[in-house]
């Protein structure tokens, strides 16, 4: 089992071996990986009834260590997991997400005032997660706590910001070995080569001040009769009329609010680092993508939702970003719940089961020079949509808030700002840059420096006059 950049390692074995599905053993559990779009859709859709299980790493789901199995993320199946997801699809449906539209656009304006505020520095990879972190946090916690995030120091933003950093690196197997052999769980955190242990209680610790913290400060927000409209809250009065008891309300809708909390805000930072990467490498696309917003909507105003449907170029570059390095490579793995065939593999009961996003969206028969960042590829209809968001009945229930959102702040920076190269790295460098960190599920690229500066002296003064 490779430790890093899993999802390149196993690309290039699929194309060693000539099959898009991979089957490898470590320490007695069977990691199936499908490197296609054919064999993704065959299992996780097509056979969604035996592939929709979630795997438990052990480091998260024990209660002997961290303790997160009331996340919706880990859930299997169940009626309370049909409960968690009816009540995120209620909300951010098709047809409900303009209910956020003002707060997604209030939190890309302020984004883009700091980000005039520090524009005559160079920006690191850290500084930039910082303030893209800040903006899609920002938003999710009006959203889900009806919580006014103000100042960047805000304890709970900084405890979410180590919660999210923490669990996803104790979902990698190859990280933790309690995830592959679950004995170790119970191994005390004094013994000698327990280290880890203390980290996952330490961990443990950390995650429920977290969760409770602002959990409560929403809870005494209700009670004052000071929000009505965060989906925390609503959740309650729902669990309420079902007849949950108030402290099993509680604990669902503490646990359901953090899980869509992580849901709404890592995958979406990393898909906006990746953008930023991509035009620091790309200049002449940053420059067709400026050409199109100044021809539809001119320079004298930012760019709104409603300018969506007017801008193909705009579409095609964040599609293209979402395919030329997903927010998370390998997706969130599947379960298969019960001994099947699949072109002659025999797939056992309790199979891990990954569907390789980052090798679909860089098949050569499907995307001509993969790792060319190349939105015009997007522009042609008939190309395959990657799979952005998962499959089947685990596929993300938040997309269409989360493509607003993208949308938004994407085509706002383009807007104002041009992002530029100013390490000076070579070829070879630039594409190890591209390549990422690997000790993560999700996306993050290697430490690069840039310049983002606003286009000119008009666009520096639309941005102070926004609000």
């Amino acid at each position: 089992m490779p430790s890093e950049r899993q999802n390149r390692s196993f690309h290039e074995m699929g194309k060693q071996f000539g099959s898009d599905v991979l089957s490898l053993t470590f320490f007695g559990m069977t990691f199936v990986v499908l490197n296609s779009a054919t064999a993704a859709a065959d299992l996780l859709e097509k056979r969604a009834n035996i592939y929709s299980n979630r795997l438990n790493p052990v480091m998260l789901a024990s209660p002997q260590l961290i303790d997160l199995r009331g996340s919706t993320g880990l859930m299997n199946p169940s009626d309370s997991w049909k409960r968690h997801r009816k009540i995120v699809h209620s909300r951010l449906n098709k047809h409900m997400v303009h209910v956020f539209r003002k707060q997604q656009q209030y939190q890309a304006n302020a984004l883009l005032q700091r980000m005039l505020s520090i524009s005559h520095r160079e920006q690191s990879l850290e500084s930039l997660e910082l303030e893209l972190g800040r903006t899609i946090a920002s938003t999710a916690f009006d959203m889900i706590y009806g919580y006014p995030l103000a100042v960047a120091d805000d304890p709970f933003l900084l405890g979410q910001m180590t919660l999210t950093a923490n669990l996803a690196k104790a979902v990698m197997p190859s990280n933790f070995l309690v995830n592959v052999l679950p004995f170790l769980a119970y191994v005390p955190a004094w013994l000698p080569g327990a280290g880890w242990k203390k980290t996952a209680l330490e961990w443990r610790k950390q995650k429920d001040h977290t969760i409770g913290s602002i959990f409560s400060w929403t809870k005494t927000q209700i009670a004052n009769g000071a929000d009505d409209h965060s989906i925390t809250a609503t959740a309650l009065m729902e669990l309420q009329q079902l007849g949950y008891n108030q402290d099993d309300a509680d604990e669902f809708a503490k646990n359901f609010s953090e899980a869509l909390y992580e849901g709404a805000t890592d995958t979406s930072t990393s898909s906006l680092l990746a953008f930023l990467l991509a035009m620091m490498l790309y200049p002449e696309t940053q420059l067709k993508a400026q050409k199109e917003i100044d021809s539809v909507i001119g320079q004298d105003r930012l760019p709104t939702i409603e300018d969506r449907a007017n801008l193909p170029y705009i579409n095609a570059l964040i599609l293209e970003v979402l395919r030329w390095e997903p927010a998370l490579p390998l997706a969130i793995p599947h379960v298969c719940t019960e001994d099947n065939e699949y072109r002659g593999y025999h797939i056992p009961k309790g199979a891990v089961v990954f569907g390789n996003i980052w090798s679909i969206s860089h098949d050569e028969k499907t995307y001509n020079d993969p790792e060319l960042f190349n939105p015009a590829r997007f522009l042609d209809p008939d190309t395959p949509i990657p799979p952005s968001f998962g499959w089947g009945r685990r596929i993300c229930p938040g997309n269409h808030f989360a493509q607003e959102m993208l949308f938004i702040i994407i085509s706002s920076i383009l807007a104002a700002f041009t992002i530029s190269n100013t390490g000076g790295e070579s070829v070879e460098e630039n594409y190890l840059l591209v390549e990422g960190e690997g000790s993560s599920l999700t996306y993050r690229p290697k430490p690069f420096k840039c310049t983002i500066k606003p286009r000119s002296e008009k666009h520096s003064e639309l941005i102070s006059n926004v609000e």
